[in-house]
């Protein structure tokens, strides 16, 4: 499995190859179709949190590299473990589900069904969701970094908000 990991704080990205991981107990395994990398991981790459009138939080003393950054997600189920019942291998995420298992673990959080519609597009057939016509139009022009494992999800909130509306 292919994941761009972050080797060195302000240092471009570098292509990992890396053994997919076995999930156990109520772990998920996602083959990402798409990632994106929001602002906090922008603060990550750097190593410090940029507060605004000079002031920073050094990054360094909470994340060490090697780390993939990146939580924002779309892909299909790959694996799971022993103990996950909700989802299934091939299923699409994110999906109209009611019990997300997240890369933390979290299986508590209900949601309702999602308002978002998300359907394939393009020859490349990458899922996008109806609140982004306009990347609909343009998919085979996107670069997509694809099967990439991420360390952890740390926005539960929005990951709810997104996928309930």
């Amino acid at each position: 499995m292919l994941t761009w990991r972050l080797e060195k704080f302000a240092q471009p990205f570098l292509p990992v190859e890396c053994d997919a991981p076995k999930p156990e107990g109520r772990q998920v395994v996602v083959d990402v179709r798409a990632c994106g990398l929001c602002h906090s991981d922008v603060h990550l790459h750097d190593g410090y949190f940029d507060l605004g009138d000079g002031a920073k939080v050094d990054a360094t003393r909470i994340v060490n590299p090697p780390r993939t950054l990146g939580h924002e997600i779309v892909g299909v189920v790959a694996a799971v473990g022993p103990d996950v019942s909700e989802v299934k291998p091939g299923q699409p995420m994110p999906a109209s589900f009611g019990r997300p298992i997240t890369a933390m673990g979290t299986g508590n959080n209900t949601l309702m069904p999602s308002k978002r519609v998300f359907k394939q597009h393009g020859q490349s057939g990458i899922w996008v969701s109806d609140w982004y016509p306009h990347i609909a139009q343009h998919v085979d022009d996107m670069t997509v970094i694809r099967s990439v494992w991420a360390d952890g999800l740390n926005h539960v909130g929005s990951v709810c908000q997104m996928n309930t509306g």
